[in-house]
């Protein structure tokens, strides 16, 4: 870090100098010893590393972290929810239960109501699909009964 900062203050010194026509160009120094070079390397090596362990940490932990942000996600959108009822003398535990069982009904609703397009498809893609493949779903009756089909 040394290097980077005294290379830096270098080339302010320089700016500050004065107009760039008054400056003169000079030529690089040579290093003083391979300590310049690989003291920053080996650090920004080491930054390096420690930021491919990092995402190799959360790949890993998916399983286990996801859960947990989840869970922290959505306790503090429904915290003021329960603050609310603890107001109205209604208790926090009960307000999480109840909170819960609605997140269920309306996950299984949601579940239930767009069940039915993706099961029975859409009357364009009935019409467009092969023939091969509506013979198919008439066979385990799935598909709705069609006029041309001679199994339906």
């Amino acid at each position: 870090m040394e290097f980077l900062r005294a290379h830096r203050e270098r080339r302010n010194a320089q700016l500050k100098d004065g107009p760039a026509k008054d400056r003169q160009v000079t030529e690089r120094e040579p290093l003083g010893s391979i300590e310049d070079i690989w003291t920053p390397a080996t650090q920004m090596a080491t930054v390096g590393i420690f930021i491919l362990l990092l995402g190799a940490f959360l790949y890993f932990s998916r399983p286990v972290l996801l859960p947990v942000v989840a869970a922290v996600l959505i306790g503090t959108t429904l915290a003021p929810i329960v603050k609310a009822g603890a107001r109205h003398r209604i208790s926090p535990w009960a307000t999480a239960i109840a909170l819960g069982l609605l997140l269920i009904a309306a996950a299984g609703t949601a579940v239930t109501l767009l069940a039915n397009p993706v099961v029975n498809g859409s009357p364009r893609r009935r019409r467009s699909a092969p023939r091969s493949s509506r013979s198919f779903m008439c066979s385990i009756g799935r598909w709705p009964r069609c006029r041309n089909c001679k199994r339906c």
